[in-house]
């Protein structure tokens, strides 16, 4: 009888150790997440009932529930997890830019495209173009493909290329358009004068004289104008006159004219001598030379 009572304690004991172990509340080792997740919220951490959420890294989709719940030593999704998503499939790089992708990323190469950008969505910038000395331009823009067409200044005259691209490398494309001052030749000088000029070309001024012996009249200016042409001018050069000499007493002349450089030449009366220098010059003062004629 000792023997089967010790029996029946033994088997009660384990009966009672049996049922408080399986009323133990468990546990789960470790979270049901991996490298493409991050969790938001656990209940109950690693507890038995607890449920973690998770979210997807930037870049990732989920491939499992985002849920999961400790179920005694075992979670219910193990491992929540996500996947890379191929951002290249949606054709994310715009204007042309090549699309590759990376876990949990992309990159976009814009390279010679003419865009710049995280997705080649900037045009490329060329800054202000360059004017041409003594000229300008009109430009659409100044990013890629936009174009500056070029002019000369009044007065000047063009040649070379006359429009420059803004190109993908962020450059404006060469180009070999000049301007060059409009040309007037050399001036035609007035009769009986000159000119002291400036120069030949767009707004230089020659300055019109006359000749010794002959007094101006008019504007004594001319400008080179933008259409290659001198202005027109009214200056011109007329000899000085000495008016009608003074004849010697008994006596006469005989003249060429009686303007600059003309000569008179005396003589004398029938009767009479002559002595002294028989002739005057109208003189660039207007006067007659000073001569000794007489006659006597």
């Amino acid at each position: 009888m000792a023997v089967s009572l010790n029996w029946l304690y033994l088997w009660t004991s384990f009966v009672v150790i049996f049922i408080c172990l399986h009323h133990v509340k468990g546990q789960c080792t470790g979270f049901p997440s991996d490298e493409s997740t991050q969790s938001t919220s656990c209940s109950d951490a690693l507890n038995d009932t607890s449920v973690c959420t998770y979210t997807c890294l930037d870049g990732y989709e989920a491939s499992t529930s985002l849920t999961s719940t400790c179920n005694g030593t075992s979670w219910t999704v193990d491992p929540v997890t996500c996947s890379d998503i191929n951002e290249c499939s949606n054709n994310i790089c715009q204007n042309g830019g090549t699309c590759s992708n990376s876990a949990g990323s992309y990159s976009c190469d814009c390279a010679g495209i003419g865009y710049t950008g995280d997705v080649c969505e900037t045009a490329v910038n060329c800054g202000t173009i360059t004017n041409p000395a003594h000229g300008g331009s009109t430009c659409t823009g100044t990013t890629y493909n936009t174009v500056c067409t070029f002019n000369c200044n009044t007065g000047y005259t063009s040649s070379g290329t006359d429009s420059s691209t803004c190109q993908a490398n962020g450059q404006w494309s060469a180009h070999d358009f000049t301007c060059a001052a409009v040309n007037c030749g050399t001036i035609t000088d007035p009769l009986h004068g000159g000119s002291t000029c400036t120069g030949t070309t767009y707004n230089t001024v020659c300055t019109l004289n006359c000749n010794t012996g002959y007094t101006s009249s008019g504007t004594d200016s001319s400008t080179c104008q933008a259409n290659g042409q001198w202005s027109d001018h009214d200056f011109t050069c007329a000899a000085v006159n000495c008016g009608t000499i003074t004849n010697p007493a008994h006596g006469g002349s005989t003249c060429t004219e009686t303007t600059y450089n003309t000569v008179c030449t005396f003589y004398c009366n029938t009767g009479y001598t002559s002595s002294g220098t028989d002739s005057s010059i109208c003189q660039a003062n207007g006067q007659w030379s000073d001569h000794d004629f007489t006659c006597a």
